[in-house]
C-alpha cells in the first residue's frame, strides 16, 4: 500500500509560491476548528479574479504530477472520466495549526474522491503529513505535491508545525 504514496518534488515554483502566500495573507479566509482541526482556508475556485491564474496553474502542475503517478505505478486501469475538485489552500498557525489522523472520504458526498493532491509552499521545522498506520511520515518541503489515495486504508495527520506557519494547497480527483 506504501508504493501508492508518492511526493513528487519542485513541481510548484518558488515565485508562484510566494506570490501565493503574499496573497493569501490579503485575502479573507475561513477558521476551521474543532477538536481534531485547527487551520484557516480560502477556496481558490469561488474567486478566479484573484486566483484565476493560480487555478489554472496548479491544475496544470497537478494533471502533469498525475501523469507521471500513472506512469510510474503502472496503472491500466482509469475511470474515463474525471475532475478536480475545487483547489483550497489552508494555513497552520504554528504550534497549534494541527489535523489529527483522518480520511478524506468519509460520507457520501466525499465519496465520489479517489486521489488526493497536497502542495506544499513553504519549508519549516514540523508540519509533516504523516501516515502512521505504514510509519510514513513526508517533511514538508516547497515546492513538492503529495499524492495518495483518499479512503480508509490511508489515515494521515496534518502534525504540528513549529516556529513559522504551514501553507499548503489541497485537491482531489473525483469520479464524475
Amino acid at each position: 500500500m506504501e508504493r501508492y504514496i508518492k511526493l513528487y518534488q519542485d513541481v510548484i515554483e518558488p515565485g508562484v509560491r510566494d506570490s501565493m502566500i503574499e496573497l493569501f495573507n490579503q485575502q479573507d479566509s475561513v477558521q476551521r476548528s474543532s477538536p481534531i482541526m485547527n487551520f484557516t482556508e480560502i477556496n481558490l475556485n469561488q474567486n478566479r479574479e484573484v486566483w484565476g491564474q493560480y487555478t489554472d496553474y496548479l491544475t496544470y502542475n497537478f494533471k502533469q504530477v498525475l501523469e507521471q503517478y500513472r506512469t510510474e505505478l503502472e496503472i491500466t486501469t482509469w475511470p474515463e472520466k474525471y475532475a478536480f475538485e475545487e483547489i483550497r489552500m489552508k494555513k497552520y498557525e504554528p504550534d497549534i495549526g494541527k489535523f489529527d489522523q483522518h480520511v478524506d472520504v468519509g460520507d457520501y458526498s466525499s465519496a465520489r474522491r479517489f486521489l488526493v493532491f497536497f502542495a506544499y509552499l513553504n519549508d519549516g521545522v514540523g508540519g509533516e503529513t504523516s501516515f502512521d498506520t505504514m510509519g510514513i511520515n513526508i517533511p514538508r518541503r516547497a515546492g513538492s505535491v503529495l499524492v495518495f489515495p483518499p479512503h480508509w486504508t490511508y489515515p494521515h495527520t496534518g502534525r504540528v508545525c513549529r516556529n513559522d506557519p504551514k501553507y499548503i494547497i489541497g485537491s482531489y480527483l473525483h469520479y464524475v
